[in-house]
């Protein structure tokens, strides 16, 4: 009978334990709404100034586009979040959600990177490959800290993907349908997610 109640004890603190994490993760999901605030704004000016530029309406260069709207993204990142970061607290939810969006950046910039110095860069290659990996960070934050809701994002986003992937062009009208996944698959699950914060953050 001792034997049965601190198995019990045990597993209701193990439970207490899961239940702890995966609120924290909430936590940090809802401080990183912001974030996606503010890149899916960026990348939303992003996408549109390089249709304007495809149609003729501004200089048609990759770099002298992308170059300015990744600076002002991390320029607001930096200023905005000086010392603002969560504990860095060994908590599986946060590490897990944490490292899926570091993957998110550094598989799209490897990308972007390499292809722009040797002229090998396709609008169709970093579409497919940004949407796969947003697609995935969200699947496993909805995951990890129990967000249900971030499913419905990861399906739109990995339903951008297909339709991307059956174009046989990417012409210039793919650039407003970014332009509007942007913001309806980054900067509104950001509002959303930041109502996840507590009272007073």
């Amino acid at each position: 009978m001792a034997q049965e109640n601190l198995t019990q004890e045990s597993a209701a603190s193990d439970l207490a334990l899961i239940r702890e994490m995966m609120e924290a993760g909430k936590r940090r999901v809802a401080f990183n709404g912001t974030h996606l605030i503010i890149w899916g704004g960026v990348l939303m000016v992003g996408f549109f100034a390089q249709f304007l530029a495809v149609v003729g309406r501004l200089p048609d260069t990759v770099l002298g586009i992308w170059g300015p709207v990744l600076a002002v993204g991390w320029g607001l990142e930096f200023f905005l979040f000086r010392g603002k970061a969560g504990p860095s607290e060994k908590n599986l939810p946060i590490l897990a959600h944490a490292t899926s969006w570091l993957a998110v950046g550094l598989g799209t910039m490897i990308y972007f990177g390499i292809s722009l110095a040797f002229g090998t860069f396709e609008p169709k290659a970093i579409t497919l490959i940004s949407t796969a990996l947003i697609g995935s960070a969200f699947f496993v934050t909805a995951a990890m800290t129990g967000v249900k809701w971030l499913n419905v994002v990861t399906a739109g986003w990995w339903g951008l993907m297909a339709y991307v992937a059956h174009q046989a062009t990417f012409d210039a009208e793919m650039l407003l349908v970014m332009a509007v996944a942007t913001g309806l698959l980054l900067s509104l699950p950001g509002f959303l997610m930041r109502r996840l914060a507590p009272a007073g953050e």
